[in-house]
């Protein structure tokens, strides 16, 4: 199996070691793996042997450079072995003058070292600055001891270490998360495509029966236990959100909003997304830093779930007609923290509300008719959250789905609201580009409840995964025309934008993509034929309606009147 996690292979003359052993400590300081040869090769191992089974599982190759390193075959050997591999190099010049021909390729760039006795962050830094870990998965010292450095941080999931426990007993399922002994974390949406990419290319087989096996698992309630390995399944935690179910007075019954995810694999989702890092409390949950809100997110969902929503939600009392609009904001009848769902409400809502001011030209006032949201916890699911500094936590009534598809666990809260004849939805997601915010505009629809119940509400329900994806979408039966509302300002704001009307280079480029593959259905969507747009839905979203249906008893409610389509 190709090695995934990151490891690093130390290159270096003997005639400098003393440096390289500094390089070697400040790795093992910030928990880099690493080979270094006077400490990783077994006493009575071959040399070349072992020097190529280290070569065989590489994904960075370090190289001191030096007059000495340019006459060592042992250098000269391992860095021709690294280039073979398509190995990522990182050539650390110690001293000035030096040719470095034929050891490297001249347009390769090389590393300067600043100071050769500078301290082990510093040296660490020079590393990390010159993109060492660009590919979005670090080891979580190296994270929390170095912020700011990194691409895409705010996004951060750890990967467990523990295996993750399911246990029926008496109707009920929990769910045991153990935070201890993590050692990486996911900082970026390319990092958890490519462990996902890899991990589903090769057990391709077996993480489809084991994802059959826990949806069947949790939607039982039959009593047992589960336990799901993390070693060659590096799930990630946290990820979550909200499953929304509304009431609508234009037309009957309830409605799912679903919001559009145009990167691949494409597909309608719920509001769900991973918890966020925020500065300066870090990806971990660490006691120092009080009540803070923040540091409680990977405790317990319910913080990146509200958020998630509050991110992903706006909704207007009309469709934008002209450059005035109202938001009618959120009131919670929840039990929970209303001073802190105020704020984080209002911190959410105001830089959505201030770029759709300055992106979309939308003065959006603040209502006096807040949507009132509602907490439905008759779920039979429970999550018991352990270790990562802080206390065992357990939240109740939730729907969980571990994904190994998608190598996530989603925790999801089910709300219900409701809409007036008239109100619109905007999504109001924000994405950090290059130190700057950007709308991310995702068309949100209303799918009817009993659509979606008779695709994914059957007990013999599987997902349909189209074979052409690596992480796959689970297709869906046409949408009726009566099934699906889609709101008009988002998609024509995105035609706009893919015209090169009022956008940046950024968002030229995203839109250009996306309108490739989803300009003709989102145009026949325009003209007003909704059964058009794709029926497809991500792995998370299917299995969440279809455990809301099993194990929410007001879902079963909801629909116990429903023709049963599904399976």
């Amino acid at each position: 199996m190709a090695q995934i996690l990151p490891y690093v292979f130390l290159s270096y003359a003997s005639a400098d070691q003393s440096f390289a052993e500094r390089l070697h400590s400040a790795m093992n300081t910030f928990g880099i793996p690493h080979f270094f040869a006077p400490h990783s090769i077994p006493f009575r191992d071959e040399f070349k042997k072992s020097i190529d089974e280290h070569l065989e599982k590489t994904t960075h190759l370090v190289c001191v450079v030096s007059r000495s390193s340019r006459q060592s075959e042992w250098v000269i050997y391992e860095v021709e072995r690294a280039r073979k591999r398509n190995v990522d190099t990182f050539p650390l010049l110690l001293e000035r003058g030096v040719d470095v021909e034929p050891l490297f390729d001249k347009r390769l760039q090389y590393i300067r070292i600043p100071d050769p006795t500078a301290d082990e962050l510093e040296l660490i830094r020079v590393l990390v600055d010159n993109g060492m870990f660009a590919g979005g998965i670090v080891p979580r010292r190296l994270f929390e001891t170095y912020p700011g450095r990194f691409p895409g941080e705010a996004f951060a999931a750890e990967l467990l270490a523990k295996p993750v426990v399911l246990k029926n007993q008496g109707g009920r399922t929990m769910v045991r998360i153990n935070r201890n002994d993590v050692e990486w974390v996911v900082i970026s949406t390319p990092g958890k495509a490519s462990l996902c990419d890899r991990y589903v290319r090769q057990h391709r087989d077996r993480w489809v029966e084991l994802d059959r096996d826990i949806l069947d698992f949790l939607r039982s309630g039959e009593d047992g236990e589960r336990k799901i390995p993390t070693g060659l399944l590096p799930l990630r935690w946290a990820s979550g959100g909200v499953l929304s179910v509304v009431k609508w007075t234009r037309k009957p019954g309830y409605w799912v909003p679903l919001f559009f995810r145009d990167i691949a694999p494409f597909g309608w989702n719920i509001a769900l997304g991973a918890t966020e890092r925020h500065p300066p409390y870090g990806v971990a949950d660490e006691p120092e830093h009080g009540d803070s809100p923040f540091q409680k997110e990977l405790t317990s969902p319910w913080f990146f779930i509200i958020r998630e929503f509050l991110e992903e939600t706006l909704v207007l009392d009309s469709e934008p007609r002209t450059g005035i609009c109202s938001w009618r904001g959120l009131k919670f009848g929840i039990q929970l923290n209303v001073e802190y769902q105020r704020a984080l409400a209002k911190a959410f809502a105001r830089e959505s509300l201030e770029l759709r001011r300055d992106q979309d030209l939308l003065d959006i006032q603040t209502s006096k008719r807040p949507c009132a949201l509602t907490l439905h916890d008759d779920v039979t699911v429970d999550l018991m959250v352990v270790g990562g500094g802080c206390p065992e936590r357990e939240d109740r009534g939730v729907l969980i789905v571990v994904n190994p598809l998608e190598l996530g666990i989603e925790v999801v809260k089910v709300v219900e609201y409701e809409l007036d004849r008239d109100n619109c939805m905007l999504d109001g997601e924000i994405f950090q580009i290059e130190n700057h915010s950007h709308l991310v505009r995702q068309p949100i629809a209303l799918v009817s409840l009993e659509y979606l119940f008779g695709e994914f509400g059957g007990q013999n329900f599987r997902p349909e995964f189209d074979e052409t994806a690596v992480q796959p979408s689970v297709r869906g039966s046409p949408f009726g025309r009566e099934d699906i509302h889609v709101w008009q300002w988002d998609m024509t704001k995105r035609q706009e934008l893919w015209g090169g009307r009022d956008s940046g280079a950024w968002e030229r480029g995203r839109y250009a993509e996306w309108a490739a593959r989803f300009e003709e259905r989102f145009r026949a969507g325009l003209g007003g034929d909704a059964a058009s747009f794709p029926a497809t839905f991500t792995p998370a979203t299917a299995k969440i309606l279809n455990l809301f249906f099993h194990r929410c008893v007001w879902g079963r409610n909801l629909t116990a009147d429903f023709p049963a389509r599904a399976g």
